[in-house]
């Protein structure tokens, strides 16, 4: 999904007004700062502002940071659309492989399964093959 905008989607505007309406952030900007201050650091944003709030570094009145609710507002939140169309060609391809194939991914299964969706790839996985933190 790199080049389609859609992890610079995930990891920027809205894991920053993530940040803003549900951790506190004063505005966008300081969001920004502090989540690619940790994620350089923990390449993961659900880690970056995991360590972050433990190092003290949320605003104070900012409630505990569940990673759960970071992957339900992902899930909810995401335009999908950036992926593009279903890929219809790569669909074909993997349906011909007489492997037994898994989806896995380090990312929130619910988020992973709505991107396969829209991918249009998600039948060849279903729920018992698609493997996701």
């Amino acid at each position: 999904d790199v080049g389609t905008g859609f992890t610079a989607h995930r990891n920027g505007e809205i894991v920053q007004q993530y940040m803003v309406d549900h951790l506190k952030f004063p505005d966008l900007q300081s969001a920004k700062e502090l989540r690619d201050k940790y994620f350089a650091k923990c390449h993961s944003t659900a880690k970056a502002l995991t360590v972050a709030q433990q190092e003290g570094e949320f605003p104070e009145n900012a409630p505990t940071f569940e990673t759960a609710h970071l992957s339900e507002y992902w899930a909810q939140n995401l335009n999908y659309d950036l992926l593009g169309p279903p890929k219809t060609e790569l669909h074909q391809t993997l349906s011909k492989c007489p492997a037994t194939m898994v989806a896995f991914s380090n990312g929130p299964r619910k988020y992973v399964k709505r991107v396969l969706q829209k991918l249009g790839l998600f039948e060849l996985f279903g729920d018992e093959r698609l493997y996701a933190v």
